[in-house]
């Protein structure tokens, strides 16, 4: 599934798919399929680990840029979306910055 939505991405900042009423990332952000996965991807970030965030952006995390998404919890830091591609979606965990 994490493949689909990597081909999606491509696909969406291309503007080639559109999901009404949704609204769209705007910047370089990622979304991890569970908080701590988000969680440990800020902290590599940070102590900007390029190995470690090539790991989890090749498994638990993928760039959101250009993705469109409905809030579904939004929380001072950390908010979960969901996006959409490919006639599918899925719920991921994002910073909260990404979707102001």
């Amino acid at each position: 599934m994490l493949k689909r939505f990597i081909v999606y991405a491509s696909l969406a900042s291309a503007g080639l798919v559109q999901v009404a009423n949704a609204q769209t990332i705007q910047g370089s952000y990622v979304g991890c399929v569970s908080e701590a996965a988000l969680d440990e991807f800020i902290d590599a970030a940070v102590a900007n680990d390029t190995s470690q965030i090539q790991v989890l952006t090749g498994s638990v995390c993928i760039s959101i840029e250009g993705l469109q998404f409905s809030v579904v919890d939004r929380g001072w830091s950390k908010s979960q979306v969901r996006v959409y591609g490919n006639g599918q979606s899925a719920l991921l965990w994002t910073v909260s910055e990404a979707i102001r």
